[in-house]
């Protein structure tokens, strides 16, 4: 199983991506796990206290 960061301070793209990689599990028959972050902070804090993820999904220009 893959574990998945997917950090962008834009839902729609948020939404988007999500709705990829529910598409690619339906498709592939597997199971992806992915958690949804709106600012780097909150990722950043997430990763701070341990979890970890295989792949990064990160907006290039995020505030702050």
């Amino acid at each position: 199983m893959l574990r998945i960061a997917i950090c962008d301070d834009k839902k729609e793209y948020r939404e988007e991506v999500s709705r990829f990689l529910e598409e690619y599990e339906d498709e592939n028959k597997c199971i992806l796990k992915y958690n949804v972050y709106e600012s780097s902070f909150e990722l950043l804090d997430i990763v701070e206290k341990g979890e970890r993820y295989d792949i990064y999904l990160l907006d290039v220009f995020l505030p702050g």
